[in-house]
């Protein structure tokens, strides 16, 4: 966690390999911007969503901005 405020928590992994590949869910709404040679790609979760993959495969780095 590298910052939080009372309406967003901020994630940085890196590599972004790091992140959770196994099942889990998102209580919140998330915003996921992962970079791959500088170039992002950003991908919104719905609150209450379960999956298994982040869709950062070959990111170098990775934000999760949680929203509150």
């Amino acid at each position: 966690q590298i910052r939080e405020s009372e309406r967003v928590v901020i994630w940085e992994f890196v590599p972004a390999s790091r992140l959770s590949r196994s099942e889990h869910s998102h209580t919140r709404d998330a915003i996921i911007v992962a970079f791959s040679n500088l170039k992002p790609r950003v991908t919104f979760v719905p609150r209450n969503t379960t999956h298994s993959d982040e869709q950062t495969a070959r990111a170098d780095r990775a934000y999760v901005f949680e929203l509150k």
